[in-house]
């Protein structure tokens, strides 16, 4: 009996050290992925293309600051020698923007100096995320003038914005999906219907004589976006899944839920692809374990030169 208790002990001993030794490495990784960013790099081949693009995609900025005026992030988007910069939305916080009063100049400062510094490297295209969606259908007066201020920002920064619209650019056709906010409640997922991409997008499918890129900041919804017709989908949202595992990916989405499937990386359906960015910032709660923020370099090239 005595030898029993005694083993007993020694395993919970054994478990209770392993768990403060993972929970001192979880310290130390959200400390350090708070403060930094990889660049991944993705490859997507179609028979839509005629010649090679490169892509740079910066999703869930979230007022973030790397180094003085972000110069880490636009020095990270030089070297990639992008043909298109693109913007999924979230680059701001929509509770922290209400906060502000209209008339602080400061506001949205960090956002407007880092779009501004990229529209010099190559023509940027941005579409809102849920956060922007906030500002823009809050009831409060205060809420509209703040994403009035955001929609006049990005346009004296030169940057082009997809709201519910598609551009064509070459052999791409660029879009940005903008649903409802009921896309975004939580503890709740809102089903989308077949046609619904159409309805936002007022096109009834993506077509086949350009290949499409679909700025959609959600990633639960990548069937609806394959059934449209998009080529390439380009999502966030997640934050990477706050805390990443070997083998497992994201832990917890924002709805909250656990383990979503599409938490970052690339994600195929028959044909069509769906890169999920990790974010470059946070809100609320900043924590970033195993996860550190992320700038999506994609090559997009003919099917011939895969």
């Amino acid at each position: 009996m005595l030898t029993d208790l005694s083993t007993t002990g020694t395993v919970l001993l054994v478990l209770l050290s392993a768990a403060a030794v993972f929970a001192v490495i979880c310290l130390i990784s959200m400390v350090r992925d708070g403060r930094r960013f990889v660049v991944r790099r993705y490859r997507v081949s179609s028979g839509k293309l005629t010649a090679p693009k490169r892509l740079v995609y910066i999703s869930d900025m979230h007022e973030k600051q790397y180094g003085d005026d972000n110069e880490a992030v636009v020095q990270a988007v030089r070297d990639a020698k992008p043909d298109l910069i693109l913007i999924g939305g979230d680059t701001i916080v929509a509770l922290a923007a209400l906060k502000c009063a209209a008339e602080d100049p400061a506001w949205c400062a960090r956002s407007r100096s880092l779009l501004r510094r990229l529209t010099e490297i190559a023509p940027v295209y941005f579409a809102d995320g849920n956060h922007e969606l906030r500002l823009r259908i809050r009831k409060r007066s205060e809420g509209r003038r703040h994403y009035d201020r955001l929609a006049d920002m990005l346009r004296e920064t030169g940057v082009i914005c997809l709201h519910n619209r598609c551009e064509e650019v070459g052999k791409l056709r660029l879009c940005g999906l903008e649903p409802t906010d009921q896309y975004y409640l939580r503890f709740k997922k809102h089903r989308m219907e077949p046609d619904t991409v159409s309805k936002f997008l007022h096109m009834e499918s993506a077509g086949e004589d350009r290949f499409s890129v679909l700025l959609a900041h959600d990633p639960e919804y990548f069937a609806s976006y394959v059934a449209w017709g998009a080529d390439l989908t380009l999502s966030g949202h997640l934050h990477g899944g706050i805390m990443r595992l070997p083998f497992i990916g994201g832990v917890v989405s924002p709805n909250p839920a656990l383990f979503p499937k599409y938490n970052g990386g690339l994600y195929r359906i028959g044909k069509r692809s769906m890169i999920v960015s990790c974010g470059l910032g946070e809100h609320t709660l900043p924590i970033r374990i195993f996860n550190p923020g992320e700038i999506s370099v994609i090559d997009l090239v003919p099917a011939s030169r895969q």
